[in-house]
Order: structure tokens, then sequence, then C-alpha cells
């Protein structure tokens, strides 16, 4: 390996560290907050400034890349479009770049996954991993909560995001002999935080990781669980929305001691009645709920939130990046058990946005980490196929 490419990996291993320590952006510590986003915001503008330097090397991507990253390029030119007549012009401004800047790293992650022929940044992602794990267990050794932990981050919804992320994390990069270990420790962070749309995420996701190469064997069955996934989403908002779903409202907090709408069945139909006001263009690149309404507080859905901003051309350029991803790890299918680790982290980042808005907005932290540890393995993969091919 040459001393170019080492430097580029021992840098891309701390890079990733700092994307997952943005989570600072979401604890109860005003100076922590800060600097989770100086975390992210400067691994990000270091990851455009190497692109730049190196032009030669990362500009080179093949179709596939391209075609992932063109969705969000094509929301990030909305986003800009969007500062001559939103009434945020300055988010708006915000938001496309930070939507760009996450193109141009996944871009990076693929190379560098391409370029770490010994999986460096595997090994030592897992390691420093471990130590914010482990950080994490001292502090609840601490203060244990037994229901609606919250530890010190905002409230428990976002510490739940966080260690199933976490967790779904370390079971990708960490060896598979300690899997299941890593999975019922996570599990139980996960179940005590109290967030349900987290642990749906975490165990789907483990499910996939273990299971996943039986939806390999065709195509069709393949492709056809990016589509159901898309078509869940649409149906969770129907069903919030428009079907009467007070009984089964019962049944969940008989059992749970929360409500199954947690209030969006009455902030949903609202937010719908907006996209309908304006459905093409939305109402402007980072107007918030409290701008147009006396809702204080995010839409609590990715995708009702990008229609409300950009209109549906945004939902819509969403799921073609989904489909896309998706349909380009078909090909890199030569080493499944890789590839089912994306699968993996991708089912999770697809789950939470339909209760949460993270993708492209709000809590990056809960998202970035993720786009770029799917890169990286992609870029891996292809080097084990090409490798193989030879």
């Amino acid at each position: 390996m040459s001393k170019v490419n080492n430097g580029l990996i021992t840098v891309s291993s701390i890079l990733m560290l700092l994307m997952f320590l943005s989570f600072f952006k979401v604890v109860d510590f005003n100076l922590f907050i800060i600097l989770g986003d100086i975390f992210l915001l400067s691994s990000l503008v270091f990851i455009l400034l190497v692109f730049l330097v190196q032009l030669d090397k990362f500009s080179k991507i093949n179709k596939d890349v391209f075609y992932i990253i063109l969705p969000l390029v094509s929301i990030a030119i909305i986003y800009f479009v969007n500062i001559f007549f939103t009434i945020s012009p300055l988010i708006s401004l915000q938001r496309s770049f930070l939507i760009f800047l996450i193109s141009i790293a996944f871009v990076f992650f693929y190379k560098v996954g391409y370029l770490d022929k010994n999986q460096l940044v595997k090994r030592n992602l897992f390691w420093l991993l471990s130590g914010i794990v482990f950080s994490l267990i001292l502090f609840y050794a601490v203060r244990p909560e037994f229901t609606g932990a919250k530890l010190f981050f905002l409230n428990p919804n976002a510490f739940g995001m966080y260690i199933s992320l976490l967790f779904i994390s370390m079971m990708v990069v960490g060896p598979k002999k300690i899997r299941s270990m890593i999975f019922f420790i996570g599990l139980f962070f996960v179940f005590i935080s109290s967030s349900r749309n987290s642990l749906l995420a975490y165990v789907g996701s483990y499910i996939f990781l273990s299971y996943g190469y039986v939806f390999y064997k065709s195509k069709k069955i393949y492709l056809s669980i990016i589509l159901s996934l898309i078509f869940l989403s649409v149906s969770i908002i129907y069903f919030m929305v428009y079907i009467d779903l007070s009984q089964y409202n019962e049944l969940v907090r008989d059992y749970s001691n929360k409500n199954l709408m947690s209030g969006r069945n009455e902030v949903w139909p609202f937010v719908l009645d907006l996209i309908k006001e304006k459905p093409y263009l939305g109402w402007g690149g980072g107007i918030t709920l409290a701008d147009v309404s006396f809702y204080n507080f995010s839409s609590h859905n990715m995708y009702l939130h990008t229609a409300l901003q950009v209109g549906i051309l945004g939902v819509l350029l969403i799921y073609l990046f989904y489909f896309n991803l998706w349909k380009s790890l078909w090909a890199l299918k030569g080493n499944n058990n890789e590839i089912h680790k994306v699968n993996a982290l991708f089912i999770w980042l697809i789950w939470i946005q339909n209760f949460e808005v993270t993708l492209l907005q709000n809590n990056l932290a809960m998202s970035v980490p993720v786009i770029c540890l799917i890169a990286y393995f992609m870029g891996m993969n292809k080097f084990k196929i090409n490798e193989s091919s030879f």
C-alpha cells in the first residue's frame, strides 16, 4: 500500500470517528451541542478539500455511484434555487451546501473502501466505536434508568436512535463471532429508551444482517424489498391520517404505556393540507412548521417535511436515491456477507425516516455516519469483485 493511500485511510478513520461523535448535537449540554456541529461540519468540509486536492483520484467514479448521488445533488440544487423565494434563504442555502457535502462524502468513502485493501478503516472503527460504547455503559452504570432512558441526550428518542445506530454499526464492522453479544447488549439499551421506532429499525436491520442472503436468490424478490419499503412509507402516512386507529391505540398504550399515534395523527393531516396547497414547489426550502402554523416542532416524517419545503419532487428524488442505491448493491453481490451489512445499515436508515427527519435535515448525526459507512463497504466490495475477476 502506498504512503498516500495509507495516510488517506488513517485520516478516513478519524473522519468517521468525528461523524459518530457528532451525536453531541443532540445532547443536553450547550457546549457539547456546539461541539457536535463542529465535528460534523469540519469533517465534511475536510472531505471536500481532500476531494478537490486529489480530484483526479476521486472524480473517477463508476456509473452506479453517479446514479446514487445524482438524486442527492438534484435535491441540493432544489434547495439552492429555493433561496430566491423562501422566507428562510440562509437555512435553505445551508441545507443545499450540506446535502452537496454529503454527496461528496459518499464518493470519498466509496473510494476509500476501494483503496482499503486490508480493511483498516473497518478495524479501526470497531475499536473507536467500542470506546464510545464503553463510555455510554459507564455513564449508564452511574445513572441507571429502566424506562424512557435518555442518559445525557435531549430525549429518549434521540438516545434510542443513536444507540441503535451505534450497535448496528458495531455489528457491521466487528467480528461475526461476537455479533450476537453486541446485538443483545444493544437491544437492552434500545429497549430501555422506549423508542419504538428505533427498536423496530434495530431488530429489522439485525434480521437482514443475519438472513439477508435469502433475498439475493432472486433479483425480483430483492428489488421488491426496496419497493415494499417505499410503499410502506406512504402507507404509514395514509393509515395514520385516514384510518381510525383509536382502538389499536388503547391496546398499544395498555402494553407499552405510550400512545400508538403520539400526536402524529393530529400533525400529519395538517401538514398534508399544507402540502396540497403547494404540492409542486412547496412552501420554501428551510421553512419549519412554526413558520406556517402554530406547531413549534418537526413534522416527524422525512417525506412530509421534504414535501412541505420543496414539493413532491423532493420526495420522489429521495425514493430514487433509495432505489438506485439498493439496485447497485445487487451488482456487488459477489461478496454477499459484506453486502448484507450494507443492506442492514440501509434498512435502519430508511425505517427511521418514517417517524423522524434525519436523512438530509435536522439530526444529521443520525444519518451521515450511516451513509458514509454504506459507501465504504460498497467500495470495499467493488475492489473484491474486481480482484477476483483477475
